[in-house]
């Protein structure tokens, strides 16, 4: 869904969008954030702006499991109209709007201040240039990174197959096969270590 909304957001405001990993805020190093991607308008100032996708309760709505992005106002008493009404007075989802309204996934804000914390370890005290640098080396590592593909057999009887581990699942209590992905990357770090 978040594809078609970004389209029409960029078709209804004339704009363009890029994707992007996780970015540092240029005046302190030690921020940062990871949007859904950029947007690039020529007619703005900046011409270069950050958008994220927020999730939002839409279940129900139109005929399918996705919500359509409709031009036309909502009007009464249409179908789109009740089923919007039904889905926001619904008494089980008032009781527990607050818990998710402050419910806010963190997980690739985790990632990578895991990978943050391998070049700069709590531990120990860097000078600000250092904290710089490993700052930008850190972020060049988690966006090469991020979107690794599944491994895929190079021999024997499955060549081309994806490859899967079995692990327990304390939630389920039952073992589950979950996808081996590719090894890490470090190339993006050739030839900028040496300015260290």
């Amino acid at each position: 869904m978040e594809p078609k909304a970004i389209e029409e957001y960029c078709c209804i405001q004339e704009v363009n969008h890029y994707s992007c990993g996780f970015i540092i805020h240029p005046d302190a190093p030690w921020l940062g954030s990871s949007p859904d991607g950029l947007v690039y308008d020529p007619k703005a100032d900046p011409v270069f702006g950050l958008y994220t996708m927020l999730p939002t309760v839409m279940s129900g709505l139109g005929t399918g499991t996705t919500t359509n992005v409709h031009t036309s106002p909502l009007t009464r008493q249409s179908k789109q109209h009740n089923s919007l009404v039904k889905t926001v007075t619904d008494k089980l989802l008032l009781k527990d709007l607050d818990h998710l309204t402050e419910c806010v996934h963190t997980t690739t804000l985790e990632v990578y201040h895991s990978m943050y914390l391998k070049y700069l370890p709590k531990r120990t005290h860097f000078g600000y240039d250092v904290m710089v640098h490993a700052s930008m080396l850190a972020a060049l590592d988690h966006n090469n990174n991020v979107n690794k593909e599944q491994a895929v057999y190079q021999d024997g009887e499955s060549v081309g197959e994806p490859k899967f581990k079995i692990a327990w699942s304390k939630v389920h209590k039952t073992f589950r096969a979950k996808p081996v992905m590719t090894e890490k990357d470090y190339s993006c770090h050739d030839g900028r270590c040496s300015l260290l």
